[in-house]
């Protein structure tokens, strides 16, 4: 059985806040830095339309990816479904920005580029990151410990979070069952007391 944590990642449009936010901080220092060595004019407004640019292109960017992902339960994303994700949101993201900014004229070049740097950018990802998902893909064995515990022919078992749950609500009946005899038998011994209290006075 699958978890279903979708409801716990950040919504698509925080996501595309924050990485706008972060690809117009990067858009106005490479900005700045090409519009000296250009020697671009006006400066400023060189490097704040850099910045626009690539803020609206990253934010579009992640925005679609995470609207893409999150209609998958967290177990079910593999290496290519974010690859598919990440080439369907450049070739969107791409597509839609140089409509917008630049005229019609750059919407297919803009989704063909879209298309090849987000695959490739994912590709490159799930290579270094190959490792992760072999792990996560490859079915938890038992420690030696473990093994050795639940070994008949050891005294002592090993114990899951839930049986080891189990056992201590059994031994809390159990105290809770063992302190009522007592009251019982206290009370018991209080009337016996009480009573013969009462017939020596007689």
């Amino acid at each position: 059985m699958t978890t279903d944590n979708r409801h716990e990642r950040p919504s698509p449009a925080w996501a595309a806040i924050q990485a706008g936010g972060l690809a117009g901080l990067g858009g106005i220092l490479f900005g700045g830095t090409s519009g000296i060595a250009g020697g671009k004019k006006p400066l400023v407004l060189w490097t704040l339309m850099t910045g626009f640019q690539w803020a609206t292109l990253g934010g579009t960017y992640w925005g679609l990816r995470s609207s893409i992902l999150n209609e998958y339960p967290e177990p079910d994303i593999t290496p290519s479904t974010r690859l598919y994700a990440s080439a369907a949101s450049g070739c969107l993201s791409f597509a839609a920005v140089g409509l917008v900014i630049r005229g019609r004229q750059n919407v297919l070049p803009g989704a063909f580029m879209g298309s090849v740097f987000g695959f490739a950018g994912q590709a490159g990802f799930n290579y270094f990151d190959k490792d992760k998902y072999a792990e996560m893909s490859r079915p938890k064995r038992d420690s030696i410990w473990k093994k050795a515990a639940d070994s008949e022919w050891m005294p002592f078992k090993s114990l899951t979070d839930d049986e080891h749950a189990d056992l201590l609500k059994e031994r809390l009946l159990r105290a809770e069952a063992e302190i009522a005899i007592i009251d019982d038998e206290i009370a018991s011994l209080r009337d016996s007391q009480v009573r013969e209290k009462a017939e020596q006075q007689k």
